[in-house]
């Protein structure tokens, strides 16, 4: 069963908020580092987020604390 079959990619736990997105990441073998998609923004209704899309305050509360809930 694939990652997006099992729901994996929407609105996962356990995430955080890496690097900011740059062009220059010091890093011999890496063009740019960049975020796909604003952290906060909630990928549907699963795992109790408003509808894909749409600002999610406590999703981004948690991007950034690193905690859940």
């Amino acid at each position: 069963m694939s990652e997006a079959s099992e729901g994996r990619w929407c609105n996962p736990p356990d995430r955080e908020v890496g690097a900011a997105p740059t062009t220059s990441p010091d890093l011999d073998w890496v063009d740019a580092l960049l975020w796909v998609k604003q952290p906060g923004d909630s990928d549907g209704t699963c795992a109790g987020g408003p509808p894909a899309g749409q600002w999610w305050p406590e999703m981004a509360l948690e991007l950034v604390d690193g905690e859940d809930g």
